[in-house]
């Protein structure tokens, strides 16, 4: 009997941590950060939860492009690096959408410019392949290496070169090759 109650227990919880973690996913869509407060306040292991895509609340706010709430999970210690089922990051995210506050505050938090996708692909790929030439030059000015190259072999220049962006490929030839980032 005493099994039975332990498993029922443990049943429980789990139920209630899930609908908890599904409460903290929709205070960040629906932007309720007050909510979103109380939530960790409750239960602190809800800024390392997952959707089923691998997106924790970080990359969720970025998305959303929920300012306020991505201060607040950086300042609540989430990992600015945490990679969804894609190997995305929050940061390739906000340059893929072209949000600039939030790409300020993950670099300012300390997000990893150079991350890589499971392509190979960089924060400054998605910023360079969508156009946004504001985030591109946040980046480079981050440290962002304007020659990596993905799995497939092409370099930012490329990607650039690729959308036929002038003001891009003229932002990059600001940035030549440096000892740094040759690899």
């Amino acid at each position: 009997m005493k099994k039975y109650l332990y498993l029922f227990l443990f049943l429980l919880s789990t139920q209630f941590l899930s609908a908890q973690k599904e409460a903290a996913f929709e205070a960040v869509r629906q932007g309720e950060l007050t909510k979103l407060q109380t939530l960790l306040k409750e239960e602190p292991n809800l800024l390392t939860a997952q959707n089923a895509r691998g997106h924790n609340l970080l990359i969720l706010a970025a998305y959303y492009e929920q300012t306020d709430i991505l201060a607040h999970l950086i300042s609540a210690g989430a990992n600015l690096d945490h990679q969804d089922a894609s190997g995305n990051t929050a940061l390739m995210g906000v340059c893929f959408k072209g949000y600039a506050e939030a790409l300020n505050y993950l670099i300012e938090g300390g997000a990893k410019v150079d991350q890589e996708n499971y392509n190979g692909a960089t924060a400054l790929t998605f910023a360079v392949t969508f156009g946004h030439e504001e985030l591109a030059k946040a980046l480079l000015e981050a440290g962002a290496n304007p020659e990596h190259k993905d799995q497939r072999g092409m370099s930012i220049r490329q990607h650039a070169e690729l959308q036929g962006n002038p003001q891009i490929l003229a932002l990059l030839a600001q940035y030549p090759l440096t000892e740094k980032n040759k690899n």
